[in-house]
């Protein structure tokens, strides 16, 4: 996945606005998430909102926000922390 990775950031350092590779970087980060690799979900959010951004109108890229924000509210409840509202 580090490889899949590095050819994403690759396409985003060429061309920032590309939101797919986002959306996949995105995907990919939270797939090494998952592996107990060393991913934050800052890291994910960052990605997601950014094709979110990038591409609006994109009904997949919004599911996956949602799915990813629902995720990083799910994660502070389980370590109870006080800004799940904010969430």
């Amino acid at each position: 996945m580090d490889e899949a990775l590095n050819i994403l950031n690759d396409l985003v350092a060429k061309d920032s606005t590309n939101a797919m590779a986002h959306y996949e970087i995105a995907r990919t980060q939270t797939y090494m998430m998952v592996a107990q690799a060393n991913v934050s979900m800052d890291k994910i959010v960052y990605s997601i909102n950014k094709a979110v951004s990038c591409d609006p109108k994109n009904v997949i890229y919004a599911y996956y926000k949602a799915l990813t924000s629902f995720l990083q509210s799910f994660m502070s409840m389980q370590q109870d922390q006080q800004n799940i509202k904010n969430m």
